[in-house]
C-alpha cells in the first residue's frame, strides 16, 4: 500500500490500497486517518466508491447530496458511492477520523440485503467498533 499525504493541506494519512483485481466481489481502494485540525474540509466529491467511517473524537460534519449530519465521538456512518459528498471537522472540537472506502458487488448487495438505501446511514454512539477500525486501517496499512 502507499501512502499519500496530499500536500499538508488535509491534515490526514491517506492510504491508496494497490492490489488489482479485475473483477473484484469486494475491495478496498484506499483508507486513511484524518487528524483533529479545525480547518480540516474536504470539498464536494462524487464518490465512485463507498465511504465507511469511524469517529474515533470529537464532532464532524458530512454532507450529502445537499444535506448536512453531524457525527460525533462512537458514530459509524457509511456513506453510498455515487452521492455528492463533502466532509468537515467541527470549528471548535475537530473529529479524529477513521476510514475505508469499499465498493464492488458484494458491498452494493449487502446495503441492499440491509436495506441501506439512503445516501448516508449513520450509527450512533458504537464505541466498540473502533479496534475493528483500527485492526483494518493498520493491516492495510502495513500490508
Amino acid at each position: 500500500m502507499e501512502l499519500c499525504k496530499p500536500n499538508g493541506k488535509f491534515p490526514q494519512d491517506l492510504y491508496i490500497v494497490s492490489h488489482y483485481t479485475p473483477t473484484p466481489t469486494a475491495r478496498i481502494c484506499m483508507c486513511g486517518i484524518t487528524y483533529p485540525s479545525n480547518k480540516y474540509e474536504h470539498p464536494n466529491v462524487l464518490l465512485p466508491h463507498y465511504v465507511f467511517e469511524y469517529i474515533a473524537s470529537g464532532k464532524g460534519h458530512i454532507t450529502v447530496n445537499s444535506q448536512t449530519y453531524t457525527v460525533t465521538e462512537g458514530d459509524i456512518t457509511i456513506i453510498k458511492r455515487d452521492s455528492l459528498v463533502s466532509f468537515a471537522s467541527d470549528k471548535n472540537d475537530p473529529y479524529l477520523r477513521l476510514f475505508f472506502c469499499p465498493y464492488g458487488p458484494l458491498v452494493d448487495n449487502l446495503c441492499s440485503f440491509f436495506e441501506i438505501s439512503s445516501p448516508v446511514h449513520i450509527k450512533h454512539n458504537c464505541p466498540e467498533a473502533r479496534k475493528y477500525f483500527e485492526e483494518l486501517f493498520y493491516s492495510l496499512r502495513d500490508d
